[in-house]
């Protein structure tokens, strides 16, 4: 009995040791921010950010002193409105703190945007919409993989003050899973800064394409982007397997 005793009063002890070091990993990783599908109602504040968070600062954008356009803004309005998109909302404020904007793609988009980007004036919304066709068909994916529509990660912007804390990577994490419950084969990240190749590299995701912003040149055989350091191509990855990743601890 005494012996029984000592047994139930070990395993006790370490059930809860266990408890203990469970609940100190989950204090690690308290967040102070939480991954949610925005609203409708949203959408003027997720322009906002990305006027402040995005434009400014992606190395294509920011390289050519592009300014937020309507079409540009209608664009990112047509990815919300598919419903794949994540927002970081600070637990404390309630404002929206990151987001991620996903969107399905199909292989007919790449002359869409040729075309959208023909008949618009602006110099510089048309020099990126011909760079982004130029991405889609540099990777090829819908070839290469055998699929009608891809889940991409288009977009990806956090607020200043809220980086350096992991954000944007739960911002991938979780749209890699989301990509897997809405039945994609396949997820794509265009990594356009530095930055979010690392978290990409990082996720394992698979390198399928590296155009050098010095290689994309304009008629007068300059290039195009010309972003600072450590910005030095547009890197294009995927996730072949999102239902089977999905499953695993990115």
């Amino acid at each position: 009995m005494l012996s029984l005793l000592r047994n139930i009063s070990i395993k006790h002890s370490s059930n809860i040791h266990n408890v203990i070091k469970r609940n100190k990993a989950i204090q690690k990783k308290d967040e102070n921010f939480m991954i949610v599908r925005p609203l409708p109602d949203d959408y003027d504040e997720i322009l906002c950010l990305m006027h402040k968070a995005y434009y400014t600062e992606e190395p294509t954008t920011s390289s050519i002193g592009f300014k937020p356009t309507v079409l540009f803004d209608e664009r990112t309005l047509h990815g919300l409105n598919q419903g794949f998109s994540l927002i970081a909302r600070c637990k404390h404020t309630g404002e929206i703190i990151g987001a991620a904007v996903n969107e399905a793609s199909h292989c007919w988009d790449p002359d869409e945007m040729d075309k959208l980007a023909c008949q618009v004036q602006d110099v510089k919304s048309r020099q990126l919409l011909h760079f982004y066709a130029h991405m889609s068909r540099e990777a090829d994916l819908w070839r290469k993989y055998c699929v009608h529509k891809i889940f991409e990660i288009t977009y990806l912007f956090v607020r200043k003050d809220a980086r350096g804390k992991g954000l944007a990577a739960r911002l991938v994490k979780e749209s890699r899973i989301n990509a897997a419950d809405c039945g994609f084969h396949l997820t794509k990240v265009d990594a356009t800064s530095h930055y979010t190749a690392l978290i990409a590299e990082k996720q394992k995701l698979k390198l399928v394409a590296d155009i050098p912003y010095c290689s994309y040149v304009g008629a007068d055989q300059e290039p195009i982007f010309k972003p600072s350091d450590p910005h030095k191509s547009a890197k294009i990855y995927v996730d072949e397997e999102p239902q089977k990743n999905s499953l695993k601890k990115v």
